[in-house]
């Protein structure tokens, strides 16, 4: 018999979530370039730092939301957490091919996963709603 404590099953959303938070904290650091040397940027390729600034804040802010999601609502089905999880990093890291080419918003392959990112996150947090209302209203019986 070990005298070590078995560590409590960790959810794999809020896994994702730290992870995606942790890459935001990373991404700090290019952003602070852009803002305090944005020519040391340049040098990189980044075109549009801006764009830093949209993946730094989307990556922590989608994190902490689905932290908390997982931490809310334990045990959400994989058909519905997978999506989610992968959805909120898909958002997020879009904003990095655009920081160094710009163009690339118009191009249609681009659109298209994006969009296909945009729906499943957009349907994944509804059914989380839904998942959220059928939990609450069944425990009010």
């Amino acid at each position: 018999m070990s005298s070590r404590r078995e560590a409590p099953a960790v959810n794999g959303l809020v896994v994702s979530g730290l992870a995606q938070i942790a890459v935001g904290a990373l991404t700090g650091f290019p952003y602070a370039a852009a803002v305090y040397k944005p020519e040391l940027l340049a040098k990189t390729g980044v075109q549009a730092p801006g764009r830093i600034r949209q993946l730094h804040l989307d990556l922590i802010i989608m994190g902490g939301v689905v932290t908390a999601t997982g931490l809310a609502l334990p045990r959400l089905p994989r058909a519905v957490s997978v999506p989610l999880a992968i959805g909120c990093w898909t958002n997020a890291l879009a904003f990095a091919p655009v920081a160094i080419r710009p163009s690339i918003e118009q191009a249609k392959p681009y659109r298209a996963a994006v969009t296909a990112s945009f729906v499943t996150t957009t349907a994944s947090w509804v059914v989380v709603a839904g998942i959220a209302l059928h939990r609450w209203s069944e425990r009010r019986r």
